[in-house]
Order: C-alpha cells, then sequence, then structure tokens
C-alpha cells in the first residue's frame, strides 16, 4: 500500500529501486517465474490474485463454438486497480470479478 501511495505522487523509476540493480537477469527471470506459476495455481483453484497495481482473475464470457450454440468459458484477465487508472486516466472496460 505504500508503494502504491508513493506511485501515485511519483513515478517510480528504476533509481527508485535500489534492489533491482543488485539482482542478476537470471535472478529477475527467477522472481517472474515463482510468481507467474503462483497466479497460474491461483486462477486455477478460481482465485483471484490482487499485486497492488492491478488483479489478476478469471471472469465468465460467451464463447460461439458453433452456429447457434454458446458456451460459457472463463478468460483471464488483469484488472488494473483504481488508483493508478485514475492516476494515469486509463480508459478501461469496468470489469466484476465474480
Amino acid at each position: 500500500a505504500k508503494m502504491m501511495k508513493y506511485m501515485c505522487y511519483k513515478p517510480v523509476g528504476p533509481g527508485d529501486l535500489p534492489t533491482l540493480k543488485e539482482l542478476s537477469n537470471s535472478e529477475i527471470w527467477k522472481i517472474w517465474s515463482g510468481a507467474s506459476r503462483y497466479i497460474r495455481r491461483q486462477l486455477l483453484q478460481k482465485r483471484a490474485v490482487e499485486i497492488g497495481v492491478g488483479t489478476f482473475a478469471l471472469v465468465p464470457v460467451q464463447a460461439s463454438v458453433e452456429e447457434g450454440k454458446v458456451l460459457t468459458v472463463e478468460r483471464p484477465v488483469f484488472i488494473v486497480s483504481k488508483p493508478l487508472k485514475a492516476f494515469y486516466n486509463l480508459e478501461c472496460d469496468e470489469t466484476n470479478i465474480p
């Protein structure tokens, strides 16, 4: 929450995150790989994952499978947080997480 407040007042650059400079590409890859696996496991269990700047979730959508037939499927989405949308004046479709 503290970082979100900071980001709303001042853009964050690489110089503002000194630990990031100390990480190798391999270490950054391992962090993102682990985070991605965690998010995937949560989505498979039909749980949303909030990461500060937004939320990963599954939302139901209607898919046409053949003429006249519709199938409801779940689509993964990333929903940008309201403070970030407001700060950057982003236009995003409103998505409700079931």
